[in-house]
């Protein structure tokens, strides 16, 4: 079979790019052929040839031509490669699949330029795959479908050691691009909460740079006293970021919805962590709910809710017998979660 995706970007450091690329490498790996069109120059493998806005409608023809050998068209999330997909297949007739990822295949369903053409394209889908059921019931509240189901992604486990490495360096670690609906405000209000009495724990944070939500961060640091004991890292390798994994004290990531229709689709770092025997923190409401096993490999909090996130992350530092027990069901969850 042939299948031709329709995506954002293959980086498999984005978390779209990181799901399609799974995708993909499982894909060729049954024997099917597979070919990337894509929107960014993300330095992996694809043709450049999406783009968005008003400009959708003046290159399908020609996306049309390639795709035409294809057995399946399958755009990652609606905005804008469902619609693209939708497009494309009024010509070809093949099998079109929209994965809906979280934001992007919700907040366009709210805006007048392209609600019809998103719910046309769901509608006329031979499947939509949504990674949660936050992200169905989003959708379902706006368009009626009888062709969507849930799909929990996976995460890889190889033969790369997971053993947890016991470090004398006391930190919380969080990983997720730095947007205000990742709720690090929250989580480090509630780190405040805790500092004095954890006076040696630190905060590490994994995020390519954003400049408007990094200053308003920067503020509260400085303003809550906490300077010198939350770093910012971006760019770093896959080795820095294993070593992370396997050192740090528990995950914590307390995403929030908000207002604009943003929200954390499913958050395939909670597998990340649990993988390595990271107990975690994610939130109620949220995708999350899907990727932790609730009470088992960590704890779900309320949105916004800087006391519970403080008390949960005070409960995994203060019970070494739970930390270990949130450790090995994170590992067995994680084992449950696969993508082979």
């Amino acid at each position: 079979m042939k299948i031709g995706f329709l995506v954002k970007t293959v980086n498999p450091k984005n978390g779209a790019g990181r799901y399609a690329s799974d995708i993909i490498e499982v894909l060729r790996s049954r024997g099917h052929t597979v070919i990337v069109l894509k929107e960014e120059d993300d330095g992996y493998e694809g043709e450049v040839v999406l783009q968005r806005g008003i400009k959708i409608f003046t290159g399908i023809r020609s996306l049309a031509t390639k795709l035409n050998g294809c057995d399946v068209i399958h755009a990652i999330d609606g905005y804008p490669y469902g619609i693209i997909g939708w497009l494309i297949n009024r010509k070809l007739q093949k099998k079109l699949v929209i994965s809906a990822l979280g934001t992007y295949a919700v907040a366009p369903l709210y805006r007048w330029q392209t609600a019809f053409l998103l719910k046309q394209a769901y509608k006329k889908a031979h499947r939509v795959i949504a990674i949660s059921n936050l992200t169905k019931n989003k959708i379902l509240e706006k368009v009626q479908l009888d062709n969507i189901v849930v799909i929990n992604p996976g995460i890889k486990i190889g033969e790369e050691n997971l053993q947890k490495v016991e470090s004398e360096e006391k930190f919380i670690l969080g990983i997720g691009a730095l947007k205000e609906r990742k709720g690090y405000h929250v989580s480090l209000e509630a780190f405040v909460k805790i500092s004095k009495e954890f006076p040696n724990l630190r905060y590490k944070i994994v995020a390519d740079p954003d400049r408007a939500y990094k200053i308003i961060l920067d503020k509260f640091i400085k303003d809550r006293g906490l300077s010198g004991r939350v770093d910012f890292l971006s760019f770093i390798s896959e080795e820095k970021l294993v070593e992370l994994y396997k050192t740090a004290t528990m995950f914590v990531l307390t995403s929030i919805n908000t207002g604009d229709h943003h929200f954390e689709g499913f958050g395939i770092v909670y597998l990340e962590a649990a993988k390595f025997g990271l107990p975690v923190i994610g939130t109620i409401g949220t995708g999350g709910e899907d990727a932790v096993n609730s009470g088992d490999n960590g704890i779900l909090v309320h949105q916004n809710n800087v006391t519970e996130t403080a008390d949960a992350m005070r409960q995994i530092l203060l019970d070494k017998e739970l930390a270990s027990r949130m450790s090995k069901e994170g590992i067995e969850w994680a084992k449950l979660n696969t993508v082979e």
